[in-house]
């Protein structure tokens, strides 16, 4: 198979908001060559927003039957400081700002806290729907899903109104979640925009480049707040790592190494290996760690392959490998699989002025940074391995 060098970097403020996060999938292009790049030097990142907040329930019943979820068709139309005499001695995880923390209430002209809907109410919704709940601060009101089990469940989890349209959930709420498989979600969006409220997008946007477009144009078009799933780059020990870097700790960063290892097993029944909505793993989870490193090092261009190794599912990609060129300079390796049998989540940052080592036992925890200079004691943060 040829391999493929993409551009992957920031547009031009296509979604709207200070908390709107950016997807792979609508800002990449196909370049021919790495461009050249001069000396490394840090860039700027984004600081992580405050979280719309989460919260009580309201008392809702409903019965009415929902769309099934179908496929479309296809739309066409600075360089760092030296940082040799810096404090290198460990502060507690506790000192990282977490994002699981109630917001201000954004809506107080309307009603006492914000109302959210759910498009979808399967897995990551249901992970979602608690996660709100367990916050405090809004009230999840309706939803819309096909499944009666999952729909029953929904509704006693959250007391929400089960309805049958995207248009009878925004009457009703301020930002609605969009939970359905990725390659269905064009139409969805265009519903979802002409309810004027805010769309909270699981990642990612899409599962092609027109369709990401498509989303994309429609939303900075209709001037719709929307933000996508990307929520790794909110993880306490991913923020601290940004710090740590930002502080100079070690040096301008050189050569990245991304390592993300684990097994997944066949999920029969599952929309993943479904022939009609699946997109393999270098879209639907790799695009979690290719935004990770943009969240820490800044844009980059990647050139690499991905393979399958299901024959059961064919055109389901688990293993994926790419070598990276980031615009500060620095070259690195991604490098991920959902057919290891040996389980790895590492990251390795080297610098001029020393390495960062951040990993964790399984896929998804990190429960160790370490900073390791010529010049002093390693620099250790521990989390514990719930953090994942």
């Amino acid at each position: 198979m040829a391999s493929r060098a993409v551009r992957v970097q920031r547009p031009s403020r296509i979604l709207s908001g200070p908390t709107s996060i950016l997807p792979i999938s609508a800002c990449t292009s196909t370049t021919t060559a790495l461009k050249p790049t001069s000396s490394p030097t840090r860039p700027r990142r984004p600081r992580p927003p405050s979280f719309v907040p989460p919260s009580p329930r309201t008392t809702r019943n409903g019965s009415s039957a929902g769309p099934r979820w179908s496929r479309p068709s296809r739309l066409s139309s600075a360089t760092p400081s030296s940082s040799s005499g810096a404090d290198l001695r460990a502060r507690p995880a506790a000192a990282t700002p977490s994002v699981l923390k109630p917001a201000h209430n954004r809506f107080p002209d309307t009603h006492m806290t914000p109302r959210i809907g759910f498009i979808a109410t399967g897995g990551i919704a249901t992970v979602h729907a608690k996660t709100l709940l367990e916050i405090g601060g809004c009230t999840i009101t309706r939803f819309v899903e096909p499944n009666d089990e999952r729909a029953a469940a929904f509704a006693q989890l959250t007391r929400a109104e089960r309805v049958g349209t995207v248009a009878e959930v925004g009457e009703d709420c301020d930002g609605i979640y969009l939970s359905t498989p990725p390659s269905i979600r064009v139409d969805l969006v265009r519903q979802l925009i002409a309810t004027g409220k805010a769309i909270f997008s699981e990642k990612p946007m899409a599962t092609s480049l027109e369709d990401a477009e498509a989303i994309a144009r429609m939303v900075r078009d209709s001037g719709a707040r929307m933000m996508l799933g990307f929520s790794r780059r909110y993880y306490e020990p991913m923020i601290r790592m940004r710090q740590l870097i930002d502080e100079g700790r070690i040096g301008a960063p050189l050569n990245v190494q991304s390592v993300r290892l684990g097994r997944i097993g066949s999920m029969p029944g599952n929309w993943r290996v479904s022939p009609d909505l699946l997109c393999g793993m270098a879209i639907e989870s790799v695009s979690h760690d290719i935004d990770m490193l943009r969240s820490l090092l800044g844009d980059f261009t990647a050139r690499g392959e991905v393979l399958g190794s299901r024959p059961e599912t064919p055109g389901f990609d688990v293993n994926v490998c790419a070598t990276l060129r980031f615009d500060n300079g620095a070259i690195g390796v991604l490098q991920a699989s959902w057919n290891s049998t040996a389980e790895l989540n590492r990251r390795i940052i080297m610098g001029t002025e020393g390495t960062m080592i951040a990993e964790g036992p399984d896929m998804w925890a990190i429960t160790n940074i370490t900073i390791r200079r010529p010049d002093s004691e390693d620099f250790v943060v521990t989390y514990p391995e719930s953090s994942g």
